[in-house]
């Protein structure tokens, strides 16, 4: 007769412990951990790169700056438009769609923006003027204008420091202008530290206006710093019908004032909008490169 079989008990699983609560502890450690460090390591004068694209412009409305002296126009004369694009440096596709625009479009770079030093040299090298969007103080204080801010507060020394950060940061500008600023353009003697460092690099201003009492033109014209300023902002409203309209806008100040300054910005519509309209733009107004603007 066979043996008999052994029969196994089956052993019990042992309870696994759960160690969740404990890997979350961990990770919320860490995390707090990363951040003092960042809080700590975050340079004062801004990054060398990277980041989240700053809020464009400030929701600001200032009117037009005061229209300008008298002159004897050249006969038939057309108005002149000069098309400023800002916020440049984020988005390497998109900012670069802006330069297959027939026409002579000028650009504004942000300082540590991941991809300002290759679209700005390539702006160069297209022969188009290359700004600074050098960002400033505005307002509000929750907003923040990005890396290398100009605040009123700081001494000038910090301040030039800050300055010469922003423009070694975007290689073959030939001017510079405000991002946001409304508070710290109203500041003369701020503006006079900046204004006196670009005129020392022979580089021209452009104000941005984004406050009505910008002190910008009047600082620059004491100091001999040639500049000029917005009249229109093309794309407050980003949507197709409303930067049409604004476009129209720029023609009848044009027409009214001589010449006229536009800013807008690297929206997908705005890219749309000029594609399209430039050809009928042309038909009623000179476009040039911003510096030729400049007084």
């Amino acid at each position: 007769m066979a043996g008999r079989r052994r029969t196994r008990r089956r052993r019990r699983p042992r309870p696994r412990r759960r160690l969740w609560p404990a890997v979350f502890a961990c990770s919320l450690a860490g995390v707090a951990a990363a951040a003092v460090a960042l809080a700590y390591l975050w340079p004062l004068g801004g990054p060398a790169g990277g980041g989240a694209r700053p809020p464009f412009e400030e929701r600001v409305r200032p009117g037009p700056p005061p229209a300008p002296a008298a002159r004897s126009p050249r006969p038939h004369a057309r108005p002149r438009v000069a098309l400023l694009i800002d916020d440049l440096g984020y988005d390497l596709e998109l900012d670069r769609a802006f330069y297959e625009i027939d026409a002579d479009l000028s650009f504004s770079f942000l300082p540590g923006a991941p991809y300002t030093e290759v679209l700005a040299g390539e702006a160069a090298r297209r022969g188009r003027d290359v700004l600074v969007h050098v960002p400033m103080e505005p307002m509000d204080p929750g907003v923040d204008p990005g890396p290398g801010a100009l605040r009123v507060d700081l001494p000038p020394g910090e301040l030039r420091a800050r300055l010469r950060w922003c423009l070694s940061e975007v290689p073959g500008a030939v001017g510079a202008n405000n991002h946001m600023g409304s508070r710290f353009t109203r500041d003369a003697a701020a503006m006079s530290v900046v204004l006196a460092e670009l005129r020392h690099r022979g580089l021209f201003f452009v104000d941005s206006r984004t406050a009505s009492g910008s002190t910008g033109l009047a600082t620059a014209a004491a100091l001999g710093v040639p500049a000029a300023a917005r009249t229109v902002f093309l794309d407050d409203d980003p949507s197709p019908r409303a930067i049409r309209r604004q476009l129209r806008r720029v023609v009848a100040a044009a027409r009214r004032r001589g010449e006229v300054v536009a800013i807008g910005h690297p929206y997908p519509a705005t890219w749309e909008v000029l594609s399209e309209e430039l050809p009928r733009l042309r038909s009623q107004v000179e476009l040039v490169p911003v510096h030729v603007l400049v007084k």
